[in-house]
């Protein structure tokens, strides 16, 4: 028997717009290319690279990391994509300690603009 095993999707950006009936505009700027569009049950049509999908009113049209688009369901776009965040940053610093100013958590030697553990914002404790 085949062993099953388990895999982690990899961390990656993307760009979407998200189509509200109304903004065929944005959406053909977005792919840079016409769309279907059916204006009387506020239904598009994205081109993929496995040819039509259609998109309804509150699907999010996705720029994927070959550059295809596609449309996603505002649910699965939910639990999958998070807005970006400003990343963590880090400098060494050897007599000072990061407290987040939300969680308490401290962190020595390397100073975060952002917890780790919680995304707040870290404040300078100097060790004493």
């Amino acid at each position: 028997m085949t062993e099953i095993k388990r895999y982690t999707k990899k961390p990656v950006t993307i760009e979407a717009v998200q189509w509200t009936g109304r903004n065929i505009s944005d959406i053909c700027k977005f792919t840079g290319r016409d769309v279907g569009h059916l204006l009387s049950s506020g239904q598009l049509f994205i081109e993929t690279l496995e040819g039509y999908h259609r998109a309804e009113v509150g699907d999010y049209i996705i720029k994927g990391v070959k550059g295809e688009f596609y449309p996603c369901k505002p649910d699965i776009f939910a639990l999958t994509y998070a807005p970006e965040q400003e990343p963590a940053t880090w400098v060494r610093y050897s007599t000072s300690m990061m407290a987040c100013s939300r969680c308490g958590r401290h962190t020595a030697r390397h100073r975060f603009k952002y917890c780790p553990h919680c995304g707040a914002p870290m404040r300078e404790r100097r060790e004493e």
